[in-house]
């Protein structure tokens, strides 16, 4: 029976595709299953339809991925779906047609994600008066722009490709020249600890508001245990007027003592509305040193 892996759809030519394809290199009967959008995986993921999801959660040009925050958070508080390995992926956007008359498109379509990260680019198009609509997944825009020439598309150089298209500008159109997305590697279990590597923890924290200065408060429960922060950002609550929930992110493992004691600390003292979710636990594959 094989392992099925679940990511961003529709076909081969998406990045999410490609970061699976990455990450389970050289493992034998792999079947890669695509899906509509990253909520679908998280979900398939926790129904236990297959049994590893591949989500994007972090651009270096664009920052978090909020579309699998939301999904992650449903998942997690549902159906126990948790991180469990993450991948880098070197990602290429590129300005695509199916003709280069030198005529101006009509619309240009993208995931939401590629055009955050072009966004200087798009809002140069956005000016000539383009219109500029998100899709589901780059493949599912580059399919688009194959059946309907008046329409450009910023995708991959597989997309590219896959789907005839023509490179309307040689050079890719990120606003940085070094674009990297990591990807996460969904589960349902608790990774555990491999080997001497580096690893990160994934916490999300819905913080007591009322209270003065809780957010440093928060942090200082893992700094003070020499625990490297890596990522502090603001999610919004859906429905709650200027509430957020935080993403955190801290270098080591949730076995290692140091962030155990963190984590009793932070859910010891009152400074978290509910209990602290624990997205996961994972080997760091962007560590440089």
């Amino acid at each position: 029976m094989p392992t099925k892996i679940g990511y961003l759809g529709p076909d081969d030519s998406t990045f999410g595709y490609e970061a699976a394809e990455q990450y389970f290199r050289g493992q034998a009967d792999i079947q890669l299953v695509p899906f509509k959008t990253h909520a679908d995986i998280c979900d398939a993921v926790g129904r236990r339809k297959i049994h590893r999801g591949v989500v994007a959660i972090e651009n270096t040009a664009a920052g978090i991925v909020t579309e699998t925050v939301f999904a992650m958070e449903n998942a997690f508080s549902s159906r126990s779906v948790h991180a469990v390995a993450e991948v880098e992926l070197t990602i290429n956007q590129l300005f695509l047609r199916k003709t280069n008359d030198g005529s101006p498109p009509k619309k240009l379509l993208s995931h939401i994600a590629a055009l955050q990260q072009c966004k200087h680019f798009v809002d140069s198009l956005r000016e000539q008066g383009i219109t500029i609509e998100a899709r589901n997944s780059t493949g599912e825009a580059a399919k688009e722009a194959n059946e309907n020439p008046e329409f450009a598309v910023i995708a991959s150089e597989r997309a590219q490709e896959k789907y005839g298209l023509l490179r309307v500008r040689e050079e890719p159109v990120a606003d940085s020249k070094t674009n990297f997305t990591r990807f996460w590697i969904l589960g349902t279990e608790v990774a555990e600890r491999s080997g001497d590597g580096k690893h990160k923890t994934c916490f999300l924290v819905n913080l007591e508001q009322a209270k003065s200065g809780v957010l440093s408060k928060t942090l200082e429960c893992f700094g003070k245990r020499d625990l490297n922060l890596l990522i502090v950002f603001p999610i919004p609550i859906k429905g709650r007027k200027w509430e957020y929930t935080f993403l955190i992110e801290y270098s080591g493992h949730f076995d290692d003592e140091a962030v155990q004691e963190a984590y009793n600390e932070l859910t010891q003292e009152g400074l978290c509305v509910g209990t602290p979710m624990v997205l996961g636990s994972y080997l760091s594959a962007t560590t440089t040193k």
